[in-house]
């Protein structure tokens, strides 16, 4: 049983957001590795529309409200693009290959899948305290972020994003207390 990559296992319909993320995990599961410095292992959604604007690929298939929807070749595109990176391809010379591909070459160019594919995120709630519950995220040394169970249904990742942020940007290094100060 061959472990290559066909086209039709593929989502056939993508946000930039999962654009990204199936990438990633794809990019993980060929062990691909740039050869050099100046490309990045993972594409993110500025070097996707930076691609897109060099023609290396394709533009979205249409639009959903503001969100641009892409499909399997997107993916495939950038699949080709990363596994030529890897070998030591430069941009200029990939632009040139890629031009008027079909999807069977840009899967011809992929390396075989030699990883598992990381299980999905699981989040089991914790122990409810008077019928709540509370998640706790710890995301570095001395950074915890609670959610309230309600808060979930309702999350929108880019809007949380944007209220750390601003959370984060109101913080005055004046408002920790100097150790000295309390002593």
């Amino acid at each position: 049983m061959s472990n290559r990559l066909s086209p039709d296992q593929l989502p056939s319909e993508l946000t930039l957001r999962s654009l990204v993320s199936e990438t990633a995990q794809y990019v993980d599961r060929m062990g691909l590795v740039p050869a050099d410095g100046r490309a990045s292992k993972h594409p993110d959604a500025r070097a996707i529309r930076y691609y897109v604007s060099l023609g290396l690929v394709d533009r979205p298939l249409g639009y959903r409200g503001n969100s641009a929807l892409y499909g399997r070749r997107h993916l495939l595109q950038l699949l080709a693009i990363k596994a030529l990176q890897a070998s030591g391809t430069g941009l200029p010379d990939i632009q040139r290959m890629l031009l008027g591909r079909g999807d069977d070459w840009l899967a011809s160019q992929l390396p075989e899948l030699v990883h598992a594919p990381a299980p999905p995120p699981s989040i089991a709630p914790p122990p409810m305290e008077g019928g709540r519950w509370n998640l706790e995220l710890n995301l570095a040394p001395g950074v915890r972020v609670t959610l309230e169970a309600g808060a979930l249904v309702r999350l929108d990742p880019d809007g949380l994003a944007d209220a750390l942020r601003a959370a984060l940007g109101n913080l005055a290094p004046t408002s920790v207390p100097n150790q000295e100060e309390n002593a």
